[in-house]
């Protein structure tokens, strides 16, 4: 396989070999002697360690669904929310990669938009592992709806198999919302989605399979893709047997997911293997099918960014998907 697509293989061996990062340090010029003594003392005595000014709580859970253990971290609202009762929340899957732009984000917007986007409470459903090859493995395993599902140009095998998006599906809508409305004074059917990449496609998934679990769904470069476009057959089951489907849909790419030669921008992924991803493409075909249904209690909106790629459109898609979905939704209301 690295023989074949030297840019995987070294993107894998790196992955597998990563290093924890060192301990802070802070490197100071100071006098020699005496002197730099009292300005060590001094500096000293400059910094304290306090606690954060604003409440992040990690919990672990032990799945029933998924049989394994998942990370839930908690980002509360800041200011007088408490005083205003509940509050929505906002799921953001693939926390290792997205939650502190999540938090940040959400915080501005709530902050400063003068009402338009309300506090929100931020909660990460991921692992117990730092290690992003380990990170990178499990996703594989819970996000993604089949067994097999890698195009024959990305023969990939991840240790800890595939096809898991219904068990965790099960441990979202079961285990982890309960748990977090059990614990916290948030409202009851207001959630939001947040999804990117292989967790985009599971949002899909859910969108197609239980779409009441979430209000909101706000999915950025879904992995259409995955199993021959099999999404596009959920979605066609759906169809054939509803006649509604609530929800507020905001879906995102960049514009430069299906172009070569981009290196890292695009996960230094092969371009034979980005052609036939069809990342923009797609986007645009879900979304002209889904408004093509009219469904009464559904809302879709999609933006593939100019000069964006597969692994910088999320925080633009972010920043754009909060807007329409809270914001901009009272205008659409």
């Amino acid at each position: 396989m690295e023989g074949k697509h030297p840019p995987i293989g070294k993107l894998l061996r790196a992955i597998a070999t990563t290093e924890r990062s060192r301990p802070w340090q802070m490197r100071v010029y100071r006098p020699a002697g005496a002197g730099r003594k009292i300005m060590a003392q001094q500096f000293d005595q400059n910094w304290m360690q306090v606690n954060p000014a604003y409440s992040v709580t990690s919990y672990q859970h032990d799945s029933v669904a998924v049989g394994d253990r998942l990370q839930i971290t908690v980002a509360e609202p800041v200011g007088e929310w408490r005083t205003n009762g509940v509050v929505p929340t906002l799921y953001a899957l693939d926390p290792f990669i997205t939650l502190e732009m999540v938090i940040g984000l959400s915080r501005l917007f709530s902050s400063f938009s003068g009402g338009q986007i309300p506090p929100i409470m931020v909660v990460g459903v991921g692992y117990p592992t730092s290690e992003p090859g380990q990170v990178m493995a499990l996703r594989a395993r819970d996000l993604t709806p089949t067994l097999q599902g890698f195009p024959p140009e990305f023969p990939i095998k991840p240790p800890f198999g595939l096809g898991g998006a219904s068990r965790f599906l099960r441990a979202l809508a079961e285990e982890i919302i309960p748990g977090i409305e059990n614990r916290y004074s948030v409202h009851p059917t207001d959630r939001t989605l947040i999804g990117y990449s292989f967790s985009g496609l599971f949002g899909l998934y859910t969108l197609f399979h239980r779409p009441k679990t979430f209000t909101r769904y706000l999915l950025v470069s879904p992995s259409m893709w995955w199993d021959q476009e099999v999404i596009f057959s959920d979605e066609q089951v759906w169809a054939e047997n509803h006649t509604d489907l609530p929800a507020r849909v905001f879906l995102a790419a960049g514009e430069g997911e299906e172009s070569g030669g981009q290196g890292w921008l695009n996960e230094n992924i092969p371009d034979q293997v980005l052609h036939a991803f069809r990342q923009d493409q797609n986007l645009r075909r879900l979304a002209a099918v889904l408004e093509s249904r009219r469904y009464p209690g559904f809302y879709v909106d999609h933006v593939v960014f100019p000069d964006e790629y597969h692994l910088t459109v999320f925080p633009a898609a972010l920043a754009r998907g909060l807007r329409t979905l809270f914001a901009e939704a009272k205008d659409h209301a």
